[in-house]
């Protein structure tokens, strides 16, 4: 008999304990989150940061026959909202990578499936790590980190669902959510944790949005690639067909380089305003440096070979030509294959 009742209270004790220690394991309040990114606008790789538009709907278990009482199936906001949200527990968040606090459009409450859902509009301006060194291709990861603070990963828990890049509706059917020249290439949404310096530096449970996009190569192609490589194209061509043997040709091989020359940066500033300015030499930056570097020689190998021919030195004269029409058509494709190589593998 006494066997049976130390069994009995050794199983009762083993079952109460092990249901306390899930119940302190599992956080209090599991939160579903779903995102929808309304507009995703004025990305800037030069300042690292971006703009959004975002529609963002939490739901959890509380008490919602408090809320029934009050407002039935009605769904409240303003005053009514701010009010009632007093009165319980809800997830109160920060987005943690923007720059200055959220603008909030507006929030509304309702019971909906035996849960809250809380839904809230929002614009805010977000920092991102801007690192493209194949810009114009190449993807670039816009994230938004939102950072629960309303309790640490023992009492609320973000819960991802689903991430939506703009309403699937016949409405929103010419509706460009991505602004400019970049179009939506992934999207995922996760869960992490972060360590605060609040409370000790408890962990605090983060809802993370990546949107990965992709800049649209076509125009740089235009506007970048076309007028550089023919600006490459027209310097061999002035090297190999005005040699210095035929008189004239000094004024036509160095006056041409040297328009050329002046063109690069001309073209550079221009497209200022197209192109980001970082801290790094991205694919673009080395292709122009790449144009003034074959310019460069092919000028300075057309002011030699005009030096040469006023001292009558026949010898140097044909280094010089053999460089110019021999080195040149050689080394401008060796080294432009070298910087896709640097860049993209």
């Amino acid at each position: 008999m006494k066997i049976k009742i130390i069994s009995f209270f050794t199983i009762f004790f083993t079952l109460f304990f092990s249901n306390s220690s899930v119940g302190l394991d599992s956080p209090n309040h599991l939160v579903k989150a779903k995102v929808l990114f309304n507009e995703i606008y004025d990305i800037n790789i030069s300042e690292g940061q971006y703009k959004v538009s975002v529609e963002l709907l939490l739901s959890w278990d509380g008490d919602i026959d408090l809320f029934l009482k009050k407002f039935s199936d009605n769904v409240v906001h303003g005053e009514k909202l701010d009010n009632f949200l007093k009165e319980i527990w809800y997830p109160e968040f920060l987005i943690f990578n923007a720059e200055n606090p959220r603008t909030t459009h507006y929030q509304t409450l309702n019971v909906y499936d035996g849960k809250f859902q809380l839904f809230e509009r929002f614009e805010s301006e977000l920092t991102i790590d801007a690192d493209m060194p194949q810009y114009p291709f190449g993807n670039l990861n816009l994230n938004m980190d939102i950072l629960a603070f309303s309790g640490n990963v023992n009492l609320m828990e973000f819960v991802p669902e689903e991430i939506i890049i703009g309403h699937n509706n016949d409405q929103d059917f010419n509706h460009k959510v991505i602004k400019g020249n970049w179009e939506l290439d992934e999207k995922k949404i996760r869960a992490s944790q972060m360590k605060s310096l609040n409370h000790g530096g408890e962990r605090f449970s983060v809802l993370i949005s990546n949107i990965n996009v992709k800049h649209n190569f076509v125009n740089s192609l235009f506007i970048v690639l076309f007028p550089l490589f023919s600006i490459v194209i027209l310097s061999l061509v002035i090297n190999n067909y005005c040699p210095m043997k035929f008189d004239g040709s000094a004024d036509w091989r160095i006056g041409g380089q040297m328009t050329l020359f002046l063109i690069v940066p001309a073209l550079k500033f221009a497209l200022s305003s197209e192109l980001p300015v970082t801290h790094y030499l991205n694919f673009t930056d080395l292709i122009f440096i790449w144009a003034t570097l074959i310019i460069s020689f092919g000028l300075i190998l057309g002011i030699l070979g005009n030096y040469y021919v006023l001292k009558k030195d026949v010898n140097r004269l044909n280094l010089s030509e053999s460089l110019a029409q021999k080195f040149l058509p050689i080394s401008a494709p060796l080294i432009f294959a070298a910087i896709l190589f640097y860049v993209f593998i």
